[in-house]
């Protein structure tokens, strides 16, 4: 029972893995623009007509891959873990 219950929790864990890759990949927040602080009414005006950068993501890609498979890799242990723990002896 344990060897399908490990079975069934690798095949949990490239899913765990996918997920929260994917889910640190959502976090996007809003870059700084380049605009200096207004002096005066046309300057503060200039800034305002230049368009708003676009978000940038907060976790590299690759660090979104690095959060994936330390996800992944951790449900493993634990089936590895379950898999491997030692059998219940009863004694009279």
């Amino acid at each position: 029972m344990r060897r399908k219950i490990a079975i069934a929790l690798v095949g949990l864990a490239i899913a765990v893995g996918v997920r929260v890759g994917l889910w640190e990949a959502q976090f996007w927040v809003p870059s700084v623009g380049d605009c200096p602080l207004p002096i005066n009414a046309s300057v503060a005006n200039l800034c305002m007509s230049m368009p708003a950068p676009a978000p940038q993501p907060e976790f590299a890609w690759s660090l979104c891959a690095l959060f994936g498979a330390g996800a992944a890799a951790l449900v493993g242990l634990i089936a590895l873990a379950i898999d491997r723990w030692p059998e219940a002896t009863y004694s009279n």
